[in-house]
């Protein structure tokens, strides 16, 4: 019975120790997980994903992807926002790691990337119940798929992108390659405001648009960057 409990403790500790350095060895594994992922994505779903892809970037693929059947309700979409939770945890982590250095001195570095993982997700949540709420007040409730949509677009072609140059800085610690990420998402972020734009400008006019978007699609990065720099402070 000693014996058992000494190779469970020494166990329990092992994991603990895997988990709390610093070195690659778990973000390889979650690295694995969404590469695991998006093998499944190309491999079971190839015509759907690709059009996905695409749709951000020109109606027509949109229109087949609409032919295609409900996209909400398929397997595909659990596991592209898998895909798309694992890899952008990856590159927040990496991000506060470099900017926010002193907030690793207060938890440990895998336990910051689970509170990242879950800002995300309720960042997620969020910005579905506020855009539910907005097409319902604007009375534009058959353009919510369109709404929803254009926001998955634009994040599984963030995170497909971003994907390699995650992966390439987990080896390389090669800053330049990690910002590359920043104009793609900028010139996506803007396609997809400009699609969100046009899809009913006779009941939305422009400025409670501008008024919307930058509330609720632009503001919360900028809180979370201030909840960061007072962490950070906190910290030192």
């Amino acid at each position: 019975m000693e014996v058992f409990n000494a190779a469970n403790s020494l166990l329990n500790a092992s994991i603990f120790s895997f988990f709390a350095t610093d070195t690659t060895d778990w973000i390889t594994l979650i690295l694995l997980a969404a590469l695991v992922i998006l093998t499944l994505l190309f491999t079971l779903h190839r015509r759907k994903y690709t059009l996905l892809l695409r749709s951000l970037y020109s109606s027509r693929y949109f229109t087949q992807l609409s032919h295609e059947g409900k996209i909400f309700e398929e397997r595909i979409y659990l596991f592209d926002l898998a895909f798309i939770l694992l890899t952008q945890s990856v590159f927040f982590y990496f991000i506060i790691e470099i900017y926010f250095p002193s907030i690793f001195a207060v938890k440990p570095p895998f336990f910051t990337f689970l509170i990242i993982m879950g800002i995300l997700v309720l960042d997620f949540v969020f910005k579905c119940f506020m855009t539910f709420s907005f097409t319902y007040l604007y009375d534009i409730k058959s353009d919510r798929t369109t709404f929803f949509s254009y926001k998955l677009f634009t994040q599984s072609s963030n995170s497909l992108i971003l994907f390699p140059l995650v992966v390439t800085f987990t080896y390389t610690s090669f800053l330049p390659v990690l910002l590359l990420y920043i104009p793609v998402f900028s010139a996506n972020f803007l396609i997809m405001a400009y699609r969100l734009f046009l899809l009913n400008r006779k009941k939305i006019r422009p400025f409670h648009f501008f008024v919307y978007f930058c509330t609720f699609e632009i503001l919360p990065y900028l809180i979370l960057v201030k909840i960061l720099l007072i962490l950070d402070n906190q910290a030192l």
